[in-house]
């Protein structure tokens, strides 16, 4: 009676890693958002496209 059935387990891992998903994009974002800040401040516009791997 304790175990949860495989499509309910697989709809979990799913949400988990959508959600891990969707803190890694706002991560990369509020980190991208931070590059484009200093370089505003560095004034190290020509050196943007080159942290673009």
């Amino acid at each position: 009676m304790g175990f949860l059935p495989l499509p309910e387990y697989s709809q979990i891992f799913y949400k988990v890693i959508t959600l891990f998903l969707r803190i890694f994009q706002w991560i990369q974002l509020l980190s991208y958002i931070i590059l484009m800040r200093s370089a505003l401040y560095l004034k190290a516009y020509k050196y943007i496209p080159y942290l673009w791997v």
